[in-house]
């Protein structure tokens, strides 16, 4: 709760057949006047920074199979999000940007969407989180939707894959890691990806130096390479460099000239703590 513009509710529940598959359901309601904007495009600066609200329910029903290092999800969701005239942090809100010619309308800019998808993500990890953790993890991910107000004209598909290798150099925790990530978004009708739906990238690996949203196009590509050590009981160091940046379709306009660097430092909790996860990093990007 941070006021009546502000408000999360989320209900869920996971019901396990075995060690190894379990399915879960969840539905929530999440109203936020703080979502990011700030262009499309490899080279948006922040000159331009801007808000949208959302008042975003849903529910999705996820199955998951975990066996070995093989681990698979898959999953189906219904999503309604309506846009809001909400501000925030005082910035000028979207609306107020393209009024002003500040900024183009962005592809279903003001339009009220009703998302259902299907979504299946699936990855192989041969690092050991308890011994020596050296090897490779390879993920791919896809997620196809459709506007059902509008038809398969206003449909998309998200996909995209990584791989990172990692060398646990002293077999005690002491573990370097190179990874690449690709992410793409494809319209499957006449009408072009939502800007939501478009790959946002931001707040999370390998683009930790960049807010949530600062970054969106049809596609992104990123490299990041990571130094992990131990710290303290379940606590390990991190530190990271990265480059990469959004681009349009299939990294169709790619320069290595409009690549970012990304860079942070931190601490997490062990690896061998599994899913159970904190972390408290510090990041930082270039133009």
């Amino acid at each position: 709760w941070g006021g009546s513009n502000w408000i999360t509710i989320a209900v869920g529940d996971r019901y396990s057949f075995s060690k190894a598959s379990s399915i879960a359901v969840e539905a929530r309601w999440n109203r936020r006047p703080d979502n990011l904007y700030f262009g499309i495009g490899p080279e948006t600066t922040t000159d331009f920074k801007s808000r949208y609200g959302t008042d975003s329910v849903g529910g999705t029903v996820t199955y998951r199979y975990v066996k070995d290092r093989a681990r698979i999800e898959t999953g189906a969701h219904l999503t309604r999000t309506v846009f809001r005239e909400y501000s925030c942090c005082s910035d000028p809100t979207l609306t107020q940007r393209v009024e002003r010619g500040e900024l183009p309308p962005p592809p279903g800019y003001q339009e009220n969407t009703t998302a259902a998808g299907l979504s299946f993500r699936g990855s192989i990890d041969t690092r050991n989180p308890d011994i020596n953790r050296s090897g490779i993890r390879v993920g791919v991910a896809v997620a196809p939707s459709v506007d059902v107000t509008r038809g398969f004209d206003r449909s998309w598909i998200q996909y995209g894959a990584g791989v990172e290798g990692s060398w646990d150099v002293n077999g005690r925790g002491r573990i370097l890691s190179l990874g690449v990530l690709a992410q793409f978004a494809d319209p499957l009708g006449s009408q072009p990806v939502p800007f939501t739906e478009l790959v946002t990238v931001g707040g999370a690996e390998p683009f930790v130096g960049f807010l949530r949203g600062r970054l969106r196009d049809r596609s992104a590509i990123g490299a990041q390479l990571s130094w992990r050590w131990p710290v303290f009981a379940y606590i390990d160091g991190v530190a990271g460099v990265a480059f990469g940046n959004v681009f349009d379709a299939h990294l169709q306009n790619f320069r290595w000239d409009l690549l970012r660097l990304s860079a942070e430092a931190g601490i997490r909790t062990a690896a061998s703590l599994g899913a159970s996860n904190f972390q408290f990093v510090v990041g930082i990007g270039t133009e």
